[in-house]
């Protein structure tokens, strides 16, 4: 956001009291313009939210590939465990190249 554009100023403003003799006889005041760092910082931060939503995808794709992986395996070892003739032998022969699809698709995510 740009301040000559919106109007909008971010000003930081110290004080203290000016003493005679123990009394306060008035204040000394400074004002900073602290409006370029208030935009960066909201800049920062926008691009912090964007990094987190692109590591979502990520996550996502690990946790996928985390439960294709035992049905791989287990789809695997059934066929070995098979007669070749098996009816079985089809589904599980689908069940394993589903999931090496499913692989596939973690990898376009990344």
């Amino acid at each position: 956001m740009d301040a000559a554009k919106s109007g909008v100023m971010h000003l930081d403003m110290y004080a203290i009291p000016l003493k005679d003799k123990g009394t306060v006889t008035g204040h000394l005041a400074q004002m900073v313009d602290v409006t370029e760092r208030k935009e960066i910082e909201e800049k920062l931060l926008q691009v912090q939210k964007l990094e987190s939503i692109g590591q979502l995808p990520g996550g996502i794709a690990h946790d996928f590939n985390n439960i294709l992986i035992p049905i791989k395996c287990y789809s695997e070892m059934s066929l070995n465990e098979l007669e070749a003739d098996s009816p079985l032998t089809e589904y599980l022969q689908h069940t394993g190249e589903a999931a090496d699809r499913g692989q596939l698709e973690q990898v376009l995510l990344n």
